[in-house]
């Protein structure tokens, strides 16, 4: 009997709720922990969006500050002065569970919500997780919101950098024939059909691989289950966990969608994200 129940939970983990291993959270599990004790919610959304109504005890740190435009480049990493500034900011300390809160309504949206997950991470910040759904989820749930902004204490976690989480244009030029590249972009960005105004070129680095991140969502932008997952990341690329994995984009940005994919739901051990991208 406990064998076929055990069986029975693991099913249920693989083929359907991410949320209960991964750094994925419920809205129905962060209800039960909104007043534990080093819980930090971190609202990504445009401040006059928090303003209006947002979960309670959350801090406002929008977006653009944890990725912003610098020396012409989009989504750039801040300098690390800002990015400790961020992190105290927020009440971050070494035992702090961190939850982030975005919109989930298209892939660039999706996608700001694990960049700054990745963000967390390149500065040595690992018990984090992402608000299955965000917060429309939240609203869709009828949890409770407020417009009252919390006073938030200094936090005291002191970053680091973690610098093999990306590489640069000189580091991906000497992998191109010799080191597994991914391109997350659409097809037709792939192929050169189309581009965004400000890549200067059509097409895709050669010896990429193409694995679209928009491909790892539901049509309600949750998170595909486990199984659809590893079977389209190890289909392409096959299950050597170990591996050193490239992954890039326009800007940096939508990449680390495969980035969270790979390392926090699939188990992969060596992906990078090359900054600025194409």
């Amino acid at each position: 009997m406990r064998r076929a129940t055990l069986i029975f939970i693991f099913l249920f983990i693989y083929f359907f709720d991410l949320s209960l291993y991964a750094n994925i959270i419920s809205v129905e599990e962060l209800e039960k922990q909104i007043n534990k004790s080093g819980l930090v919610i971190i609202d990504i959304r445009k401040t006059d969006e928090f303003n209006e109504a947002h979960i309670p005890k959350s801090v406002n740190i929008p977006y653009s500050q944890w990725a912003p435009d610098r020396n012409g480049k989009r989504n750039e990493i801040p300098s690390l002065e800002n990015l400790q500034a961020l992190i105290n900011k927020c009440g971050i300390s070494s035992n702090s569970t961190i939850i982030i809160v975005g919109h989930y309504e298209n892939l660039s949206e999706a996608a700001s919500v694990t960049r700054v997950a990745w963000t967390l991470e390149y500065v040595g910040l690992k018990n984090f997780f992402i608000l299955d759904g965000g917060f429309a989820n939240w609203l869709r749930l009828k949890k409770p919101v407020t417009n009252e902004l919390k006073t938030t204490e200094t936090g005291d976690f002191k970053i680091s950098e973690n610098k093999h989480l990306l590489v640069n244009l000189d580091y991906v030029e000497k992998s191109i024939n010799n080191k597994l590249l991914i391109d997350t972009r659409g097809c037709d960005a792939f192929f050169g059909v189309s581009k965004l105004d400000f890549v200067a070129r059509a097409g895709h680095i050669p010896s990429a691989l193409n694995l679209p991140a928009a491909w790892f969502f539901t049509r309600d932008w949750k998170f595909k289950n486990l199984r659809e997952l590893e079977e389209m990341v190890t289909g392409l690329i096959g299950n050597n966990k170990d591996r050193e994995v490239i992954l890039y984009c326009d800007t940096g940005k939508i990449a680390t969608i495969g980035w969270f994919v790979m390392t926090k739901l699939l188990g992969f051990k060596n992906v990078k994200i090359y900054d600025g991208s194409m």
